[in-house]
């Protein structure tokens, strides 16, 4: 179909929109550029090669480097669901522990929350053998922690298990407020945000990774109130 301008419409015909895949590739792709030269000249100045930072200045320069590492992230993300969408992201497929795999993150996560007032309870992990991408079951793992504890009162619960379908099941509940019945079927959508803050990226990457694996995801509400979350990852056979 050839291009044309409709004086009459105002709209430009036969043009073929990107994919939005297409589109969140080449923001991602906009963003490291600049980024990479901010956070460059970052690290420079912290050097000292420039000469001595007074107190503020190092302060002015530690905000700007947490922005850079936000923006960085985003582009990440970006990448990883354009990625996706296009069928392309890449896994290294290998015979993991997953128990071993979350109890890592867990490790990690409990790390960054000290003093948050918020506690995470987790249940005894069975060895569960699964071909896994590890770094990527654990970013999916982090993401829904993070989600957890973001709008938890106090408490998130962590558990696995295999659900005897040949799948292993990782839950993470939280006492927050829960799911809107507007919000549970869209959360796992991209620019969808449970709460403020974030650009809604995070649990849209979740369900890709998850995806790639053969595996699923689902919210609900618990009972009890707050938030349940589960992954369902293949495992191999005993």
């Amino acid at each position: 179909m050839s291009e044309h301008y409709d004086r009459d419409s105002g709209i430009f015909r036969g043009v073929r929109l990107p994919d939005p895949t297409e589109i969140l590739s080449m923001i991602s792709h906009d963003m490291r550029a600049p980024l990479m030269a901010v956070l460059g000249a970052v690290d420079l100045l912290e050097s000292g090669e420039t000469g001595p930072l007074n107190p503020h200045q190092r302060h002015l320069i530690e905000l700007v480097r947490r922005s850079g590492e936000r923006l960085r992230l985003l582009a990440s993300e970006l990448s990883e669901l354009g990625a996706a969408g296009r069928g392309s992201l890449e896994l290294d497929m290998r015979e993991e522990d997953l128990s071993k795999v979350l109890l890592l993150v867990l490790e990690e996560v409990r790390v960054t929350t000290e003093g948050r007032h918020k506690k995470i309870e987790v249940e005894p992990m069975p060895e569960v053998r699964a071909r896994v991408d590890a770094p990527r079951i654990g970013r999916a793992f982090s993401n829904v922690l993070g989600n957890a504890l973001k709008h938890a009162c106090s408490t998130v619960w962590v558990e696995m298990r295999a659900d005897g379908e040949g799948h292993a099941a990782i839950i993470v509940d939280d006492d927050g407020p829960g799911l809107t019945e507007t919000l549970r079927p869209l959360v796992f959508d991209p620019f969808v945000r449970r709460g403020e803050g974030g650009m809604g990226l995070g649990l849209a990457i979740v369900r890709e990774i998850v995806r790639a694996h053969g595996g699923r995801v689902s919210a609900s509400n618990r009972p009890e109130g707050g938030a349940r979350f589960e992954l369902r990852i293949p495992i191999l056979a005993p």
